[in-house]
């Protein structure tokens, strides 16, 4: 999906929120630690501290490693089952199956139980999709308060990974990026002649490349905030409580910060791209998301 183009600052009336699509504006909103998610509490901000600081403690270089064996092994394997004659389906095929095991070992639980589960992820995953506000239904607070019962039950219950985010991040988003990744690549041969160079020659160019696809086909094309007091973000004046979309997919395309911003070029800033937020607002588990795509396009290039 090719995202709309980023324009100035507005209040969209029919959404009743702000709507900020320039880099620069959404990266100062994402910057900005009083534009919060929907839901949150001081008791909920508390805790999203503390996992990102048990994330960073986790997420070492020994702990990837190990869990990159994992995963990539589990890849190849899932590669290896895939004909080599006639047509099948990279999703259902490869994506999903592939995730499920990546959560599966992230997690601590059985895979029998990471399939029982992932119907109840793709209700909570769904309804943040179709969501025109951040907030979450009923039926989605129903799905994720079974997710934690489970999850607390789970081998890795103590891990800052064994969560509801966590899961529904590898079971659901993650082959959706893949997805929309393969997408991309299926039409465009530069970014896979780059691929198949990198894959050749286990080219250090790696990190670059894959900053480059989660910038042109990111995970998100929105997230959703709220003014927790009245401030200001580039030409947007809020008011406590105002809701405010956040376009990541457009911030991704400015053309005000990335030249040629629809072209493929692993020679940009492999951080500038918002496709996993930034700031407080960064995905805690960025590395983890960085070094699956990887594993997932190595192993099928």
């Amino acid at each position: 999906m090719t995202p709309p183009p980023a324009c100035d600052a507005r209040f969209d009336v029919p959404l009743n929120a702000w709507v900020l699509s320039r880099y620069d504006d959404v990266y100062a909103a994402l910057h900005h630690p009083m534009l919060v998610a929907h839901g949150s509490s001081a008791l909920a901000h508390a805790v999203h501290r503390e996992t990102r600081r048990t994330m960073t403690d986790f997420l070492t270089h020994d702990h990837l490693a190990a869990w990159r064996l994992s995963i990539e092994a589990m890849a190849t394997e899932r590669v290896a089952r895939l004909p080599a004659h006639g047509t099948f389906d990279l999703v259902a095929d490869l994506f999903v199956p592939w995730s499920r095991d990546v959560a599966s070992i992230a997690t601590g639980m059985t895979r029998e139980l990471a399939d029982a589960l992932a119907p109840v992820a793709r209700d909570v995953y769904l309804a943040a999709a179709v969501s025109t506000d951040g907030r979450p239904s009923a039926q989605a607070q129903q799905s994720t308060a079974l997710l934690a019962r489970a999850l607390a039950e789970a081998p890795l219950a103590h891990s800052c990974l064994a969560d509801v985010q966590t899961f529904v991040a590898l079971t659901q988003s993650l082959p959706a990026t893949l997805a929309n990744m393969w997408h991309l690549l299926l039409h465009d041969p530069a970014p896979y002649t780059a691929l198949r160079a990198a894959a050749n020659q286990s080219d250090a160019k790696w990190p670059a490349i894959i900053a480059e696809l989660l910038r042109l086909a990111g995970p998100a094309q929105a997230i959703f905030r709220y003014a927790a007091a009245e401030i200001t973000v580039g030409a947007a004046h809020m008011q406590p409580d105002d809701d405010v979309i956040l376009m990541l997919a457009a911030a991704n395309t400015d053309p005000a910060h990335f030249a040629a911003p629809q072209q493929f070029d692993v020679t940009r800033n492999p951080s500038a791209q918002l496709a996993l937020g930034a700031g407080a607002h960064r995905c805690a588990g960025a590395a983890l998301v960085h070094v699956a795509v990887e594993v997932a396009t190595s192993a099928l290039i």
